[in-house]
C-alpha cells in the first residue's frame, strides 16, 4: 500500500510541476503490468523525450558552452570515488563486499569513500542542497548524481557506485582517454543512455568541461525545481549534451564497447548457482566491472548465486582480456 501511495503522489507531482503530457506518460509507466507489453518501450522512450524537451527549454537553450580548453588524460594515480551517505559501517553486506573488491583491484588508484561526515572536506556544496535534503525535496540518489560530476570536474578520477563488484584490476586503458565509462550496449532501443554510458561508472581527467556542464545544469535544475522530473535526470542532461555539444559527443563516442554483461549477474540472484553455473562463470570471466543492486530480489540460501558471490567466490579466477 505504501508503494502504491508513493506512485500516486509521484504522478500527481509530475502533473502539477511539469504538465499534463508528462503526467499522463508517468501514469502509464506506473501501471504494474506495463513492462510486460511491447508498447512499454515506446512509452518509456517518449516519456524521456518529453523530459529532455523540458530540460532543454528551461536549462540548456541559453547555456553558454566554453570548449576552448583541451582535455587531458585520466591519471593512473587518480582517486576512485565511492559514495555511501550513511557511512560504510552502516552499509548492507552486499555494499561492503563490493567495496572490498574495489579496494582489492584499485591498482595505483586511491579509494576515497564519501559520506555525510567528510563531503565538506572535498566540496563546497551550495546551501540550498542541504535545505532540500532536510526537507526531502531531493533524494540521496539525485544528490549523489550532482556530487559525482562536481568531484570529477574538480579532481578527476573514477566514480564507482558502491554496488560495483570488480573481478580484475581497473583497466589501464582508461589512461588513454579523457573520459571513460561502461559502454555495455544494452537497452539501446529504448533507454535514455542507449547503452553508450553508465553513470554508475564514469572516469575523467581533472578539469574536463563535460563534467562542469553536467554539474552546472544539475545545480541550476535543483535551484529552481521542487520535484524531480524523472529518476534519470543526469542521463537526460548527458543525452542533451551529446545532442548539442560536439565536444561532449566526441568524448562519449570514442569510448569502446566494454563490460557488455555488466548487468546480467544481478538478474540471477534468485537462482541456484548450480542451475546457472556456466552463465555465471562466463560473466565473471569476461566482465571486469559488474553492476549489482542492494534493491533487487535475492535468494539467501547457501545454494544461491547471491550467496555464492558474497561468500564463496574469492576473486582469484584467471581473467581474459575484454
Amino acid at each position: 500500500m505504501k508503494k502504491i501511495k508513493g506512485k500516486i503522489r509521484n504522478i500527481i507531482s509530475i502533473y502539477r510541476y511539469f504538465g499534463l503530457s508528462l503526467g499522463c506518460y508517468n501514469f502509464l509507466l506506473s501501471i504494474p503490468f506495463i513492462k510486460h507489453i511491447s508498447l512499454w518501450k515506446k512509452i518509456n522512450k517518449k516519456y524521456y523525450r518529453l523530459c529532455k524537451d523540458y530540460l532543454y527549454s528551461h536549462y540548456l537553450s541559453d547555456y553558454s558552452f566554453d570548449d576552448s580548453d583541451e582535455i587531458g588524460r585520466i591519471d593512473e594515480n587518480s582517486n576512485i570515488w565511492v559514495f555511501w551517505w550513511q557511512g560504510i559501517c552502516n552499509a548492507p553486506e552486499l555494499v561492503k563486499k563490493c567495496l572490498s573488491t574495489i579496494i582489492k583491484f584499485k591498482g595505483k588508484h586511491n579509494v576515497v569513500i564519501i559520506d555525510k561526515t567528510n563531503l565538506m572536506n572535498y566540496l563546497d556544496v551550495p546551501d540550498f542542497f542541504w535545505s532540500k535534503l532536510e526537507n526531502n525535496e531531493i533524494s540521496i540518489q539525485h544528490f549523489s548524481d550532482y556530487i559525482r560530476t562536481r568531484l570529477l570536474y574538480k579532481y578527476g578520477g573514477i566514480w564507482m557506485d558502491a554496488t560495483l563488484f570488480l573481478t580484475d584490476n581497473v583497466d589501464e586503458d582508461l589512461t588513454k582517454y579523457g573520459f571513460y565509462t561502461i559502454r555495455h550496449g544494452e537497452r539501446s532501443d529504448y533507454h535514455i543512455c542507449e547503452g553508450k554510458w553508465s553513470t554508475f561508472f564514469m572516469a575523467s581527467c581533472k578539469g574536463n568541461k563535460f563534467f562542469k556542464y553536467l554539474a552546472d545544469l544539475q545545480e541550476k535544475y535543483w535551484r529552481n525545481e521542487k520535484y524531480p522530473i524523472c529518476y534519470l535526470i543526469i542521463d537526460c542532461f548527458i543525452s542533451l549534451l551529446v545532442d548539442v555539444s560536439p565536444f561532449c559527443r566526441d568524448q562519449v563516442n570514442q569510448v569502446p564497447v566494454n563490460n557488455t554483461k555488466t548487468m546480467q549477474l544481478a538478474k540471477m540472484f534468485t537462482k541456484d548457482y548450480s542451475d546457472v553455473k556456466e552463465s555465471v562463470d562466463e560473466i565473471i570471466k569476461n566482465t571486469k566491472i559488474i553492476k549489482l543492486s542492494n534493491k533487487c530480489k535475492v535468494n539467501t540460501s547457501p545454494d544461491s548465486v547471491y550467496y555464492w558471490l558474497l561468500n564463496v567466490y574469492d576473486n582469484r579466477e584467471e581473467k581474459t582480456a575484454l
